[in-house]
């Protein structure tokens, strides 16, 4: 894990290295362990270092003594030794990853992203052409914010790099934060500050004195689908492909840690790794798991997993560590969470991750594996099923229905079965593409939209913003693969990993997922809709494919855990400290956005009964860290004036 910085002036303007150098101190924390900068008169990167292990290849920025490039990179490339053999790099011992992807670049120019495999965003400068040459992985594991300015561009791993810079004013993107307020989606390159950008996934810019234009290099749209294979073949190529995604997350020295729920997506990670860590370096695994002892019984049973996650430890024998959840304050680090993430992010839940990172960086954990986002990925594939319908194979939709019955041990009839799985998504789906959407009940205004102020709805013209957030939700329901694409293309999944990722960086750990390799993506989601949802079982092609590797009980399983009523647990316990502590005498400041009088009985009502108050209670993390960075930011801008 690395975190990156570049600069630019495109006129006269020489630049001061000491700005670089500014910018890695700001991002130090993210790699503490090695730093560096190169620059030349106009132009410069810089890098922090967060070593993996011991065999981490020196990594750090670099220049082309030929052509005068710099580059700097953040990244895992899995691809080395096709591309060192196709560069003639071998007579380099042990390139990294840097010199790599400058190599890369050299030879392929702007296409050399599609020749990357692996988690990745690098900078490039290219005095040749003078301009940068920056870009960011498939699925977004690694993280990249830019500005283009002031004869200036710059571009940095984290916002607050950015915001360090002279003559750059943080002015709050109230478009930005009002998709937040109500969780819908905001523009791809949208940040939290005005002046600051995302680069989306799959995108790579251009930068130079006219201005910045973005490309995108791959999108899940782009996936064909393929049927040329039989079941046992297609379930063969899942399982080495899912092989493969879990072997290159793996180091080859180094304290490795895995989520395991006892759900499948971390069952099959941690079985797996258990093996070839077992296989390569007679090392074990360590499994972080998160129990709930506490809770009532009634919120215990729908939560509790310890029957799956224990019948994974006798399977493979990990080191296991248990995390009582029940025990955590939802909202204890939010504050420094907000720090790392650098703007306002959504994440109820993630107080149980920090417990399991603070748990792995105690054991000496570097690399954690998680299982975000399989569910995504693989599909359950339910899209399956008003594709039926609507394409006129009825005898097939009756067999699936019937053998989803059957595994789901469902006592509805047939007849509700057909109508909640496949004609009132069908119904649902033409009447949105009718351009009708607004009669829909998940598609009219959110009952958060009376509680925002209405000169806040009227600047940020929130009818347009709720308006391209339908058109964007819009998904294909006669084609059941273009579903699955659409429904991957779209970028929640993205911003969930941006503030993640920075996250568990505080703890010195780097997060890998092995489902997100853009190989068995793109297998995935060119898979038929049949190996999705088969004979009633969702998510067939993985069940069939781990099957001898995970136990035969977590392979049947359809449910999941919910981890809400934890969260509720806790928001009931700890909220009103928060509420009262941190949200009242914000009171003036959040009045700028909300309407007072309403908000606040709202969420003092939901304390009391958080379960009842679902909205509310959800809605509650994200005024509660709204709050924290509205004082956080008023807090830097008065330091700036002394």
């Amino acid at each position: 894990m690395s975190a990156l910085g570049g600069i630019c002036y495109w006129q006269d303007q020489p630049l001061d290295p000491h700005l670089l150098a500014q910018m890695g101190q700001q991002m130090q924390w993210m790699g503490p362990d090695r730093h560096g900068l190169v620059a030349d008169r106009q132009a410069g990167v810089v890098q922090q270092v967060l070593v993996t292990s011991p065999l981490t290849t020196i990594e750090g920025p670099i220049r082309c003594t030929e052509t005068g490039c710099i580059a700097a990179s953040d990244a895992r490339i899995d691809n080395r030794k096709e591309l060192v053999a196709a560069l003639d790099l071998r007579h380099v011992p042990l390139p990294s990853d840097t010199e790599i992807i400058l190599a890369t670049y050299l030879r392929w120019g702007e296409k050399a992203t599609e020749k990357l495999i692996g988690d990745f965003t690098f900078s490039i400068w290219d005095p040749r052409h003078r301009h940068f040459f920056c870009a960011r992985d498939r699925m977004g594991v690694r993280p990249l914010y830019y500005l283009h300015q002031h004869n200036q561009f710059a571009c940095a791993s984290h916002p607050g790099a950015l915001l360090l810079l002279p003559g750059i004013t943080p002015r709050r993107n109230e478009q930005r934060l009002a998709c937040y307020l109500l969780q819908i989606l905001p523009d791809d390159t949208a940040t939290a500050y005005v002046d600051l950008h995302r680069l989306p996934p799959g995108y790579s810019l251009k930068a130079n004195a006219k201005g910045v234009i973005l490309t995108q290099y791959w999108s899940p749209l782009q996936v064909q689908t393929i049927k040329s294979c039989d079941d046992q073949e297609y379930a063969a190529t899942f399982r080495t492909l899912f092989t493969e995604a879990v072997r290159c997350r793996l180091p080859s020295v180094s304290s490795v840690g895995s989520t395991l729920s006892g759900g499948l997506d971390s069952s099959s990670i941690t079985c797996l790794a258990s093996s070839l860590i077992s296989q390569e370096s007679g090392n074990r695994l360590h499994t972080f798991s998160a129990t709930f002892p506490s809770l009532p019984p009634a919120m215990l049973a729908r939560i509790d997993e310890r029957q799956y996650m224990e019948e994974v430890l006798q399977s493979c024998h990990p080191l296991a560590h248990e995390i009582q959840a029940d025990t955590l304050q939802p909202f204890a680090t939010l504050a420094d969470d907000l720090r790392c993430a650098g703007q306002p992010f959504f994440g109820p839940n993630l107080y149980i991750h920090n417990g399991m990172y603070e748990s792995a960086a105690e054991q000496g954990v570097k690399i954690f594996l998680d299982g975000t986002d399989g569910d995504s990925v693989v599909s359950y594939g339910f899209e399956r099923l008003p594709h039926l319908l609507l394409t006129g194979r009825w005898q097939a939709l009756i067999n699936e229905i019937a053998g989803l019955k059957e595994v789901s041990n469902s006592r509805q009839s047939m007849l509700r079965l057909i109508g909640s799985y496949a004609i009132k998504p069908s119904v649902f789906g033409l009447v949105d593409w009718a351009g009708l959407s607004g009669i829909l009940p998940e598609n009219r205004p959110p009952e958060l939209l009376s509680m925002l102020q209405p000169d806040f709805r009227k600047r940020v013209d929130m009818h347009e913003l709720l308006l391209h957030h339908r058109l964007r939700m819009r998904l294909p329901i006669v084609d059941a693969s273009a579903h699955h694409r659409a429904a991957l293309a779209l970028p929640f999944l993205s911003h969930v990993l941006e503030s993640n990722t920075l996250i568990a960086t505080r703890y010195s750990i780097e997060t890998r997922y092995p489902f997100l390799d853009h190989r068995l993506v793109e297998f995935c989601l060119s898979l038929p809709a049949e190996q999705k949802l088969s004979n009633g079982w969702s998510r067939a092609i993985q069940r069939k494919a781990m099957a001898g590797m995970v136990p035969d009980s977590i392979l049947r399983r359809i449910t999941k855990a919910d981890l809400s009523p934890n969260y509720y647990y806790g928001l009931a316990v700890h909220g009103p400290r928060l509420l009262e502590e941190t949200i009242r005498p914000a009171k003036s400041r959040l009045a700028e956005y909300f309407a007072m009088d309403l908000l606040l009985p709202r969420l003092e009502a939901c304390l009391v009964s958080p379960e009842k108050n679902k909205a509310m209670a959800i809605f509650f993390s994200i005024a509660s860290c709204l709050t924290m960075w509205l004082l956080s930011s008023e807090k830097k801008a008065l330091e700036s004036l002394k």
